[in-house]
């Protein structure tokens, strides 16, 4: 059970400037909880108690900041059925620069761009070299269906392009995204559809009251049946999403 301070730290970030889905909700109404949970981009794992209180089958964490593991474990040692994987995700096995931010949770592979002008607070001094991996080659697409989540800093593209495999198995897909280049190339919403709608849908999205950022929940094409009018929302909501792009670029220009 999740403790009295945690519901009500996840009720007042939901009501108020949160980008964050609520997942207990989510869980209880598409039966997330017959997945296990692959969350790339582990930072400290925060979300652990919430995950072993809605009973998922196993959760793997996957994190490129070697400095933060032992952490992560610490904080794992209680749940039996979670485990922490150091791994940096990626298309392909190259070495690159990981850029590691002085809040541990922006570290990116890409360059900052707009990220330290809106997040004036948050440094990048800090760079070290790592090994990539694709998502497929750690073999977790044995355990599904899978819920997969990715907190990645801007590589959600790159991470879901060595993710082919793993797509196949999975049935739900929660990722961060940002329509404004927080980190040099980062992809838009539209960019992540346009990459999954051949196998998913647009299930729901919350954008922060601030910035043009947010969290979506994407489903695997026939894993749910929408009614006729859950289908027109979707296709309004969605239109909603581009309306609202078209007048932040609008807005950016006139500055």
């Amino acid at each position: 059970m999740l403790s009295f301070r945690t519901r009500i730290g996840n009720i007042k970030r939901y009501l108020f400037d949160s980008p964050d889905l609520p997942i207990v909700a989510l869980s209880k109404s598409y039966g997330l909880c017959g997945c296990s949970v692959v969350h790339c981009g582990a930072g400290f794992a925060e979300e652990a108690e919430l995950y072993a209180s809605l009973n998922f089958k196993k959760v793997f964490w996957i994190e490129a900041n070697p400095f933060m593991i032992e952490s992560i474990q610490k904080r794992l040692s209680k749940y039996a059925n979670q485990t922490v994987l150091n791994s940096a995700l990626w298309n392909e096995v190259e070495t690159l620069q990981f850029n590691i931010a002085s809040n541990w949770g922006s570290s990116s592979f890409l360059p900052s761009s707009l990220h330290s002008s809106k997040f004036p607070d948050i440094s990048f001094s800090k760079k070290i070299r790592v090994t990539t991996c694709t998502l497929d080659s750690l073999g977790l697409h044995g355990e599904a269906p899978l819920f997969l989540v990715l907190d990645v800093q801007g590589a959600e593209l790159k991470v879901l392009e060595g993710a082919k495999q793993t797509l196949t198995n999975t049935n739900y897909l929660y990722l961060e995204f940002s329509n404004e280049e927080l980190y040099l190339g980062s992809p838009t919403l539209k960019e992540i559809r346009d990459y999954l709608q051949s196998d998913f849908d647009l299930l729901d999205c919350k954008l922060s009251k601030k910035h043009d950022y947010g969290n979506a929940l994407f489903v695997r094409k026939g894993t749910l049946k929408f009614s006729f009018f859950r289908r027109i929302y979707r296709k309004l909501f969605t239109g909603y999403l581009l309306i609202s792009k078209v007048v932040l670029l609008g807005k950016q220009s006139i500055n």
